[in-house]
């Protein structure tokens, strides 16, 4: 395993923690899941959230659509799409918004996470129904019967930094 790699696990036991022990809190808020649990996963693939070239929070596609994160390649273009939702999740009726959301577009990844739960969809996969795009479902969890070695590689794989620049 490489560093990278292993730094975004180090970051899952972390996400892990807080959301045991502080579930509820984060239930109840979508600015405490992204700042608890969005945020250390993202820093650990290597985006400064902090950096408007990086990573624009509320990023507005148009007038009416809008995703909670965009992260930019080089080029100025956005990359990567992050919709975040607080627990406790409405699975079909978030995909169907992220599906409105980004129905447009083509290039790039989608992401909807819940914190600890991660769905990531490939928009440039030819599949018009966005069921048909995702590649990925991660649970976030050390408690489970597998460690977390395996979604640490899937988010470096389609979410790393060194992979959009």
């Amino acid at each position: 395993m490489n560093a990278e790699v292993e730094q975004v696990e180090y970051a899952i036991q972390d996400v892990a923690r807080a959301a045991r022990g502080f579930g509820g809190l984060l239930s109840q808020r979508q600015a405490a899941t992204r700042y608890a649990l969005v945020d250390p996963i993202l820093w650990s693939l290597g985006w400064s959230t902090w950096l408007p070239w990086e990573c624009q929070p509320d990023f507005a596609l148009d007038r009416r659509r809008r995703v909670d994160y965009a992260l930019f390649a080089p080029s100025g273009e956005p990359a990567v799409f992050i919709q975040v939702r607080p627990l406790p999740a409405r699975r079909q009726p978030d995909r169907d918004r992220m599906r409105e959301t980004l129905a447009r577009i083509r290039r790039g990844v989608a992401v909807l996470t819940y914190g600890w739960e991660w769905e990531i969809y490939d928009l440039e996969h030819r599949a018009r129904d966005l069921a048909d795009k995702r590649v990925e479902r991660l649970i976030l969890d050390f408690d489970a019967p597998h460690d977390g070695a395996p979604a640490a590689d899937a988010l470096y794989q389609w979410l790393g930094k060194d992979r959009w620049w």
